[in-house]
């Protein structure tokens, strides 16, 4: 790698790692403040829902203006900034009304930074000859770092957690500031509809699929913490500790490059992290103490960061270059939008009327059946495309 790449580089690993620490705080941390306050797990599941339905409409509009843009980093920027000041506010109120506009205004800015962040970098990548999968390792082990901290923090006072997030926010900012710049390709042509992404039917199947399996992922994302500290009697630095065990695995599969992936192709790929979110799931279920489940938690780590890896790649790989911010944009909306709100809402009325064990047992037995289905499903449809490629 040239001097120009390595210093390319660099600052994308930085910038990364401060973006990745926003969500591993909001990720860990939002329910088990929402729960503080004494709200019920309906309102959780709400509130943990409101991120979803923001993500249905807003990140397709910061898309289309990145796309059209001349740089997408400006667009990237504003969002920062506005996640930044937005996060202060959390400080001054506590009611579930005031709580839920606050998560509502802090998700319609942050929704759109990790497809953003992910489309400029894929691109760069290819423009400088660094590798992205190191940039997003240097996201795994800020998520692993923040989370661990954060936790022991959050031990003596939860609000440790938004002083966290408002340093996050405005260190992003300062590093979103100096990205080497990627141009908004749709500046430069016709106007190109979203609709045409849809025309890679290969494309569509894996937004139903990655719907299916972020609705499930949701009860994890929702209740994992509360299931670790209140179910099974842990400690909220006990889930900084299940946060590293999940690292272990993304860290040497991002360190390698993601090979085994490259090797197995996006569809098997993808299937297989389906099959392990269920066997995650139902073990889970099953786990009898707070350190069972954070040996369980190890099969996280080769599940939501090598999906999420594997839908923004084939985006970067398959779509023209006028169309890339918005297929980035267009994953978030299906998978961590709409399907995320349907799963939060769900899982919220599942935990209060089922428990957590039941409720954690059901969905992992029902994404082995999704994964099941669809490996039928989008190999038969490989074998089509290329028996229609050796006609050719």
């Amino acid at each position: 790698m040239e001097k120009t790449g390595r210093k390319s580089a660099a600052i994308y690993i930085a910038f990364f790692a401060a973006v990745y620490m926003i969500m591993a705080i909001y990720a860990n941390y939002f329910s088990i403040y929402f729960k503080h306050l004494g709200m019920t797990p309906v309102e959780i599941g709400v509130l943990n829902a409101i991120g979803p339905v923001v993500t249905i409409f807003v990140p397709v509009f910061f898309g289309s203006i990145a796309d059209r843009s001349k740089y997408k980093n400006t667009i990237l920027s504003v969002v920062i900034a506005m996640s930044a000041a937005i996060s202060f506010l959390f400080f001054f109120g506590r009611s579930f009304i005031y709580i839920f506009f606050v998560v509502m205004l802090f998700f319609s800015a942050f929704c759109s930074i990790s497809p953003l962040s992910d489309a400029i970098a894929l691109e760069r990548s290819a423009l400088d000859g660094f590798n992205y999968s190191h940039v997003r390792l240097a996201g795994t082990l800020g998520f692993a770092v923040i989370a661990l901290v954060v936790g022991y923090l959050s031990d003596f006072d939860l609000m440790y957690s938004f002083y966290a997030l408002s340093l996050c926010c405005t260190v992003s900012f300062v590093f979103s500031l100096f990205l080497p710049k990627v141009r908004g390709h749709a500046h430069e042509v016709q106007k190109v509809s979203i609709f045409e992404l849809y025309k890679d039917k290969k494309y569509l199947a894996y937004q139903i699929f990655a719907a299916l399996f972020w609705g499930n992922v949701s009860i994890s994302n929702a209740f994992f913490g509360l299931y670790l500290t209140d179910g099974l009697g842990g400690t909220k630095a006990m889930l900084g500790y299940a946060n590293i065990t999940s690292i272990l695995i993304e860290t040497v599969l991002l360190a390698t490059g993601m090979r085994i992936t490259k090797k197995l192709g996006t569809t098997k790929t993808l299937c297989a992290t389906m099959a392990i979110v269920g066997i995650r799931m139902v073990l889970t279920a099953a786990s009898a103490g707070p350190w069972m489940l954070i040996g369980v938690n190890i099969l996280h780590g080769m599940t939501v960061m090598v999906f999420m890896y594997m839908l923004a790649t084939y985006v970067n790989e398959n779509m023209r270059p006028e169309l890339k911010a918005r297929g980035q944009m267009m994953n978030t909306v299906i998978s961590m939008g709409f399907a995320r709100m349907v799963g939060s809402l769900v899982s919220g009325f599942m935990v209060e009327g089922l428990g957590y064990k039941m409720s954690f047992c059901l969905s992992g037995v029902f994404c082995l059946a999704c994964a099941l289905v669809f490996y039928l499903f989008l190999t038969s449809m490989d074998r089509r495309e290329k028996r229609l490629s050796d006609q050719i």
